[in-house]
């Protein structure tokens, strides 16, 4: 089932306060910005010849984002959000919730492994 996007700028182009150029790749993009700048250079050119017509060098993002609020069509409304780039929906981004990201496991301690280096006086 495809829904109409309802989204806020934000959506689009990420945080307000964070210049949407200095996102980096993510593979849990949360804005549809970063998950342009995440795509593989050959997914760009995919891309830009298949849906624009151009070369890689010659497609900018906001022409992408213009597409997409064109189109105005994702297949989901939960995270992560499944945006179409193109009407007939060849070309998709997933776009993960800001707070998701927040609830995520942070990674535990180091465990040593049993190539480490001795801690104990008494290992060595």
């Amino acid at each position: 089932m495809a829904y109409a996007l309802s989204f806020a700028e934000e959506f689009f182009w990420g945080d307000p306060d964070i210049p949407p150029e200095t996102l980096r790749p993510s593979d849990r993009p949360t804005s549809v910005y970063q998950a342009l700048v995440s795509l593989s250079a050959h997914e760009w050119a995919e891309l830009a010849r298949d849906v624009f017509g151009v070369t890689p060098d010659r497609l900018e993002i906001s022409t992408v984002i213009a597409r997409i609020q064109e189109t105005n069509t994702c297949g989901s409304l939960a995270s992560p959000v499944d945006v179409f780039v193109d009407a007939d929906g060849w070309y998709r981004l997933l776009v993960f919730d800001r707070k998701e990201e927040s609830r995520a496991p942070r990674p535990s301690a180091p465990v040593s492994s049993p190539t480490a280096e001795p801690t104990s006086v008494h290992d060595r």
